[in-house]
C-alpha cells in the first residue's frame, strides 16, 4: 500500500496496518464478516494510532454497542431519517403459513394474491426473502408454478429465485436491478445486495428466528422506500408465529420515525 490521505480497504486488509490511521470509518459494522469476528475487531483497533478515532456506521447496532454507549464508553449518534425526508416504511406482521397445510407445493393464497395485485397494478418490484436455501428453492418452485400462466414459454419468468450456491446468482441479481422481472426471492444474500427504485418487501417464514433476528428483519425491511421518487413501500413479515424479533423490528422502525418527526427531519408522510 502506498501512502495516501484516504485509504479504502476491507476489514481483512486492516491486518496489514499497525497504528497507522488517525481516523477509521467502518461502514456496515453489523455485516459479515466483521460481525462476530474478534480477530477483525482487534485488527481495526490496532490499525488506528493512539488517540485516533473510530466511527462505526450501522443501521442495526448490536447489544454490545448499545451496552458500551450506556456505559459512556462510546458515543451513539442516531440518524433516524433518510435523505429524502420521508419516514421509513413500517412493516405489517401477517400471521399465516407460507404453504397450504400438508405440503410444500401450494403457496397460501394470501401471498400469491398479494403478489399478483402488485403485478397487475405494475406498482413496483418485490424483494422476497426466505431463511434457508432449502426453503428458498421449495418456495421458489411453488411460486413459479403458481405464476406459470404469467410466464408462457419463450417469455422470462415473472419470479426468479436465488441463493449463495446458485451459479446464476449475479445474472439474476443484475436482471432484477434492470427491472427485467418483478419478483425476486432469495436468502439474505440480497439483504444489502442491490437497490431498486420502486421496491416492496415480503419476508416469508419471518418467524424463523435462528436466521431472521431483529437486525436481519430491519435490514430486509430497509430495501423498501429508498428512492426519493418512490419513498413509500409495503413491507410484510409473514409467519405462522409472531417472534420477539418481528415485534422488535417493527417497534424500532416506528421509534425511528417518531424520533425523525420530533427532530423535524421529515418533510412528507407516506400514504
Amino acid at each position: 500500500f502506498g501512502a495516501a490521505d484516504i485509504t479504502v480497504a476491507t476489514t481483512h486488509q486492516s491486518l496489514r496496518f499497525n497504528e497507522y490511521f488517525d481516523l477509521a470509518i467502518l461502514d456496515e459494522a453489523d455485516a459479515y464478516p466483521y460481525r462476530g469476528s474478534a480477530m477483525l475487531r482487534l485488527a481495526v483497533e490496532r490499525a488506528i494510532k493512539p488517540g485516533g478515532k473510530r466511527v462505526m456506521m450501522t443501521a442495526t447496532p448490536d447489544a454490545r454497542l448499545f451496552a458500551a454507549a450506556r456505559r459512556g464508553m462510546k458515543r451513539l449518534i442516531t440518524i433516524p431519517a433518510r435523505f429524502h425526508g420521508f419516514p421509513l416504511p413500517e412493516p405489517k406482521i401477517i400471521r399465516k403459513p407460507v404453504f397450504k397445510k400438508g405440503g410444500t407445493e401450494e403457496i397460501d393464497p394470501f401471498i400469491t394474491d398479494w403478489l399478483l395485485d402488485k403485478h397487475r397494478r405494475a406498482s413496483g418490484q418485490v424483494f422476497i426473502f426466505a431463511p434457508t436455501v432449502k426453503l428458498c428453492m421449495e418456495t421458489g418452485a411453488a411460486l413459479q408454478q403458481a405464476f406459470s400462466l404469467l410466464s408462457p414459454p419463450g417469455r422470462p419468468q415473472v419470479l426468479q429465485y436465488s441463493h449463495a450456491a446458485d451459479p446464476e446468482r449475479d445474472i439474476k441479481r443484475l436482471g432484477f436491478k434492470r427491472g427485467e422481472f418483478p419478483f425476486f426471492l432469495s436468502t439474505t444474500i440480497m439483504e444489502r445486495g442491490i437497490t431498486v427504485a420502486n421496491a416492496h418487501v415480503m419476508v416469508l417464514f419471518a418467524d424463523f428466528a435462528r436466521v431472521f433476528d431483529e437486525g436481519a428483519l430491519i435490514q430486509m425491511a430497509g430495501r423498501a422506500g429508498r428512492s426519493a421518487a418512490f419513498p413509500a413501500g409495503d413491507v410484510l413479515f409473514i409467519g405462522e408465529h409472531i417472534t420477539p424479533a418481528m415485534e422488535g423490528a417493527c417497534k424500532k422502525i416506528i421509534l425511528l420515525n417518531r424520533e425523525a418527526a420530533a427532530q423535524g427531519y421529515l418533510r412528507g408522510c407516506l400514504k
